[in-house]
């Protein structure tokens, strides 16, 4: 329970610092064509030079649709996007990275409330916590293969965001990724995923269909707390651990399980309406 209550408590905490959030570029308008792309060049930017290589830390362009330029000073690539670089960036509405980008950092996107379409790179290998945090606009966004990780809290609060394709490549995702995605439907976890990790999908009241694989063996606490919309979640065998609150406040939910699994018992043992599984004749 207290886990539970320290889960809620950050999500606030979240909220509040979105209302601190400041940028700017806040009070820019955005540009009113939608399809009219920005090339932004390096005066618009913030940013470090590390030999061949470049971080953007910053942003002071006019936002709208913005294209990052691969080079910062005709001959330092854009490796990184740093952290917290365009933070409360409330005038871009879109960004398309150029394929030299490998890291984008901690909160780079965070508040960025009128950011709607992101295009990345294959060489992208990680999405960093609260990368794309309270983008409110975000409506999809598609991962390129390369990524094998999805970090704490990294497209919390995204409240349009109402599909993701998760590459095959993924292994981990952290606590809280996809915690209050109020429009998300569906999701389907990677195989590679061993652990679906505290609060990852707390609170996605319009979530309606997830797939788990047989490579997942636990699900921690407060995973779909708060998923009123699910229905049914078939759980494999394979999982032997499901933490504290996982299924609260998931009033319509039917386990799907095994008999005699691990799951099995825990729905027993804690009051979860299950449905076994037909064995085979």
């Amino acid at each position: 329970m207290i886990k539970a209550k320290a889960f809620i408590i950050a999500a606030l905490a979240i909220c509040l610092l979105a209302s601190l959030a400041s940028c700017t570029v806040s009070t820019t308008p955005a540009p009113t064509s939608t399809s009219t792309l920005v090339y932004a060049s390096p005066e618009d930017f913030e940013y470090e030079i590390y030999g061949p290589n470049a971080t953007i830390t910053g942003y002071k362009g006019v936002g709208g649709n913005v294209v990052i330029p691969q080079t910062m000073d005709g001959y330092s690539m854009v490796t990184s996007i740093g952290k917290n670089a365009f933070w409360g960036c409330t005038s871009i509405t879109s960004i398309i990275m150029p394929d030299s980008v490998i890291k984008i950092g901690y909160s780079a996107f965070y508040d960025c409330r009128s950011l709607s379409s992101v295009i990345m790179p294959n060489s992208v290998t990680s999405i960093d916590p609260s990368v794309f945090s309270m983008c409110f606009s975000l409506t999809s966004i598609t991962l390129p293969d390369s990524v094998t990780s999805i970090g704490s809290r990294a497209f919390s609060f995204c409240w349009k965001l109402d599909s993701i394709s998760i590459p095959d490549s993924v292994t981990s995702i952290d606590y809280g990724a996809f915690s209050s995605c109020i429009s998300l439907t569906s999701v389907t976890i990677p195989e590679k995923v061993e652990s679906i990790s505290s609060g990852t999908f707390a609170f996605c009241t319009n979530l309606t269909s997830v797939t788990i694989p047989s490579s997942v063996t636990s699900i921690d606490n407060d995973t779909f707390r708060g998923c009123s919309s699910l229905t049914s979640l078939l759980i494999p065998i394979s999982v032997t651990h499901i933490g504290e609150m996982a299924f609260a406040e998931c009033p319509n939910l039917v386990v799907i399980c095994s008999p005699d699994s691990y799951v099995w018992k825990y729905c027993l043992a804690n009051g979860v309406t299950h449905q076994l599984v037909p064995t085979a004749e």
